[in-house]
């Protein structure tokens, strides 16, 4: 309890924290990464998303082990679309194309259209299935961030020390 007039009770819930700039690399990426690594709960964010963002950071760092994880055959993949639609027929949901056309309250089926999906229930289940075949360890140990933006953070922190320290001693003297 913070006061008794007004009455205020704080809680502290761990994890809770505001991205920021001293954290290195953009507030959106950072969040992305946090979430990748469940500092942020999926429902949170947007797993199709984390996902597309997993596949690409895979293939830049060329930790290429999700291909025969996921038995996604040997051709390189294109784009997160290309993904969801190899991994849901691996994981037992094949496309379903319906060229009858629903009302916007019928419960989820809609249209397939030049192999993407156009349903968010078949991209979430593939998202998801992917994100935790990474966060289970199956692609093998995959670093987010880079060597490069931790010096460079390093770097800006050890800077603001000494400003910092700079100033206690001009005050003093």
């Amino acid at each position: 309890m913070v006061s008794k007039q007004p009455h205020i009770i704080i809680q502290d819930t761990p994890g809770i924290m505001v991205p920021g700039e001293h954290l290195g690399g953009s507030k959106a990426e950072l969040g992305v990464r946090l979430a990748l690594s469940e500092m942020i709960h999926d429902h949170l964010a947007d797993p199709p998303l984390l996902a597309a963002y997993l596949l690409l950071l895979l293939q830049d760092k060329k930790q290429l082990q999700f291909m025969e994880v996921c038995e996604l055959g040997s051709e390189p993949i294109k784009n997160a679309e290309e993904l969801f639609l190899r991994l849901s027929s691996k994981i037992g949901q094949p496309k379903v194309k319906h060229e009858k056309k629903k009302n916007l309250y019928d419960d989820g089926f809609k249209k397939v259209v030049n192999d993407h999906f156009e349903d968010e229930d078949h991209r979430q289940r593939a998202s998801q299935f992917f994100l935790k075949q990474f966060r289970t360890g199956e692609f093998g140990r995959c670093m987010l961030d880079s060597i490069e933006e931790y010096e460079e953070t390093r770097d800006r922190q050890q800077a603001r020390t000494e400003k910092a320290r700079g100033k206690k001693k001009t005050r003093k003297s």
